[in-house]
């Protein structure tokens, strides 16, 4: 097999993947900090090097993780295309619904959230105009208990 990339340049870093004809997902459970960026852009060996001494530093000042939560939609390539391109962009920037997603199934419409931060699973409709409704629709324990 051959390793290709569906698309690159995502906000944030990609935790696994849930993929169907048309379109695949894929949770984000932290965004990109700036540093990351910045070092991405540079030459591999001086990119290398400096994430190697960003590993020594104390932790009290290196960069914090921030609560955030996101999911990118992906259109999936057919055999004529040699990728795929970002379609929608779901996101709870500050993680005040939902935060640290690692995985993301794809249901009759919805998209279903876990995170290992979380005590309860998000769902996101996909056909819910955004105008109208959070981003994240939330189904705790004790919304199922009810």
């Amino acid at each position: 097999g051959k390793l290709e990339i569906l698309v690159d340049g995502l906000p944030g870093f990609v935790d696994g993947a849930d993929c169907s004809k048309a379109y695949c997902y894929a949770p984000l459970p932290s965004s990109c900090p700036p540093i990351v960026r910045l070092l991405n852009s540079l030459p591999p060996s001086i990119e290398a090097w400096l994430k190697t001494l960003m590993m020594m530093l104390p932790k009290a000042v290196s960069p914090k993780a921030t609560k955030y939560g996101g999911v990118v939609e992906v259109t999936v390539g057919d055999e004529s295309s040699s990728g795929g391109s970002i379609t929608r962009f779901f996101q709870d920037p500050s993680g005040e619904c939902i935060h640290g997603i690692t995985g993301v199934t794809s249901h009759d419409g919805k998209l279903y959230l876990g995170s290992l931060e979380n005590n309860f699973i998000g769902v996101l409709d996909l056909d819910a105009p955004f105008d109208e409704s959070p981003p994240f629709l939330i189904f705790s324990n004790e919304t199922a208990q009810q």
